[in-house]
């Protein structure tokens, strides 16, 4: 049996009527069936803390559109000494003037699919705060920034 064009509300719980001549009667199985979408690439978001003495820290979120079911995400260093930093779409940092450079991407995954974000220059969130978004507060989206500062 092939099934194809499944929609996300296509998930559930199916039986199958199995007919064999080897079998006096008829087999009944059951299946469930999980439909995922595949992932679109995450988006990254800040909470836009002030620098202070040439530090800041702050918080990176990861989310994805459309996230449907059993998506996980962790935070990767890439460069020199890359590894997984942290499990989970928050991850908490900090930065200070001199110190080096750490560059971040958020992987995204789910049973079918991955996709990583643009690279996030974490010196960027806090010179940015104040020399590309004076006096701005809240959530902002820093992905298209980090890609442009690469």
């Amino acid at each position: 049996m092939k099934l194809s064009q499944l929609k996300k509300n296509d998930s559930g719980v199916y039986r199958a009527e199995i007919h064999s001549t080897s079998l006096q009667s008829p087999f009944t199985q059951e299946y469930v069936l999980y439909v995922y979408e595949t992932l679109s690439a995450p988006k990254v978001t800040t909470d836009e803390q002030p620098s202070k003495n040439g530090s800041c820290t702050t918080k990176l979120t990861c989310s994805v559109e459309e996230e449907g079911d059993n998506v996980t995400y962790s935070w990767k260093a890439i460069g020199q000494g890359a590894h997984e930093l942290h499990d989970g779409a928050i991850l908490p940092i900090s930065w200070k003037l001199g110190e080096k450079e750490k560059t971040l991407i958020c992987m995204a995954r789910n049973p079918i699919s991955h996709s990583s974000s643009n690279p996030v220059l974490a010196r960027n969130l806090c010179e940015g705060a104040s020399l590309l978004f004076p006096g701005a507060s809240g959530w902002r989206n820093i992905s298209s920034l980090a890609a442009k500062s690469l």
